[in-house]
């Protein structure tokens, strides 16, 4: 099956990863800015204590304080690899294992993939991945993407994603975007209190994308 053939290679894929430095637990600038830039786009959809969130790609948890930060008190997470979310299941939320192009839930006012679609290598499994963000979200709900704009000449297991293809996936979505986050190896060599004078556009390595399902 496909979705065998995705779990594996997501595997085999993070196997080969050198192990980075542990995610932030304190409010670091690179997360303060994610999460003000995602408050920005979700206004329309207030109050969140009313709207249900999957989160795709979730792995461990990490984002979890920044959502309930936000508002949000029914959270999902969604990862096709079977450790992290095990390892997920301590912040008390919904978790979900299995590939999100063929999950079976009833769908979301939000669904957030960050960093999902520059793991995934194949235009084919970006479509199927992409079908199945759409088919979870509410009409009227909203998708939000974040992801690296650059390839990682230090990980071949990373594809860059661009506007055009984030347009291609979503045809008859109308997308709003934002450059975000300064380059992490800048961004964890300074001090946090000079992230704000040396964040320019062009060192700037990831994209928010956000737009509302307007159609079933």
């Amino acid at each position: 099956m496909t979705t065998d053939r995705r779990a594996s290679q997501m595997e085999s894929q993070y196997a080969r990863r050198p192990a980075g430095p542990p995610r932030p637990r304190a409010r670091l600038p690179i997360w303060e800015e994610r999460v003000n830039a995602i408050r920005s786009c979700l206004q329309p959809l207030e109050p969140l204590a009313g709207c249900t969130l999957l989160e795709v790609g979730a792995s461990t948890g990490y984002n979890v304080p920044a959502w309930r930060q936000l508002g949000f008190r029914e959270i999902t997470l969604n990862d096709i690899r079977s450790a992290p979310l095990a390892e997920a299941a301590r912040w008390g939320v919904t978790t979900v294992g299995g590939d999100a192009a063929t999950l079976k839930m009833p769908p979301f006012n939000v669904v957030y993939a960050g960093l999902v679609f520059s793991s995934i290598l194949q235009d084919v499994d970006r479509r199927d991945v992409a079908d199945g963000l759409w088919r979870l979200t509410r009409v009227d709900g909203m998708i939000i993407i974040y992801d690296f704009t650059w390839n990682n000449p230090a990980n071949r297991d990373v594809r860059k994603v661009t506007s055009s293809d984030i347009q291609r996936l979503f045809p008859s979505a109308t997308i709003q975007t934002r450059r975000l986050t300064l380059a992490p190896p800048i961004a964890r060599r300074i001090p946090a209190w000079l992230y704000p004078f040396v964040n320019i556009t062009v060192l700037k390595t990831h994209r928010l994308w956000w737009f509302r399902k307007v159609q079933a």
